[in-house]
């Protein structure tokens, strides 16, 4: 990977300057000349440059001047790059459990130290590296590889397999059962949620009632019987790639 951008907002110069000297003594020391810093005091000039080119890791300050909230900030973050590596940064961590609805990876606590930074940078990598991981589907007399990032849930339509994928593109249909599917999508993060559906845990923005919510609006409904079990798995797995 060539120029991954890390990006910081704190509207605190201090604290701010701190992250970022962290962030280059680390870079410094696991030689990752792969990595340039961007820092930013204020929300607004943030997202404007993060609109501009999404970075691949941001840092986010929760508690920000005029009343702005990070929380709100890192959701503008994930609706423009569903992959990006979001921590976020308090003085307290009472707030950290806002950061789930957001998928942050990880939270520190100020003030923050080399290892914060080394657990943080550790996180990111194996997260950016599962977009490497893929599974191979027969389309059209072909065998191609699919990244598991791309998934978002798979469908059942009689004796095909409907493969949803993120980022507007196209799905892809193959001649397979549910029950071929559950065998071949053995990564903890896909959940059998139904007769017809398997859905990628990571591509769910939230439980709401008896449906999971995706990142991308979409809706998809659980199995009436066990529902309270899969809710429960999905917190827990979610709770658990927090603490990773």
């Amino acid at each position: 990977m060539e120029d991954m951008r890390i990006m910081i907002l704190d509207d605190d110069l201090e604290a701010r300057t701190r992250l970022e000297r962290l962030v280059e003594y680390w870079m410094t020391k696991e030689h990752q000349e792969i990595f340039r810093v961007r820092t930013y005091g204020d929300a607004a000039s943030f997202l404007e440059a993060f609109r501009a080119r999404p970075a691949e890791i941001v840092f986010l300050d929760i508690l920000l001047e005029k009343d702005v909230n990070g929380i709100g900030v890192a959701a503008e973050v994930r609706e423009l790059a569903p992959e990006c590596v979001i921590f976020f940064t308090t003085g307290t961590p009472e707030y950290a459990v806002d950061g789930f609805a957001v998928h942050a990876l990880h939270y520190c606590v100020k003030p923050i130290r080399p290892i914060d930074i080394a657990e943080c940078m550790r996180r990111a990598q194996e997260k950016l590296h599962w977009a490497e991981r893929s599974i191979d589907l027969r389309i059209s007399a072909q065998t191609i590889p699919v990244p598991l990032r791309d998934i978002t849930y798979v469908e059942s339509e009689l004796h095909d397999l409907i493969v949803h994928r993120a980022n507007g593109k196209a799905p892809l249909r193959t001649r397979m059962t549910m029950t071929e599917a559950e065998a071949i999508f053995t990564d903890r993060c896909f959940l059998r949620i139904g007769r017809s559906f398997l859905v990628n845990m990571d591509a769910i923005r939230e439980a709401r009632g008896d449906v999971f919510v995706l990142t991308n609006g979409t809706e998809l409904p659980l199995r009436r019987q066990g529902r309270a079990e899969l809710r429960r798995i999905y917190e827990t797995y979610r709770y658990q790639k927090m603490r990773e």
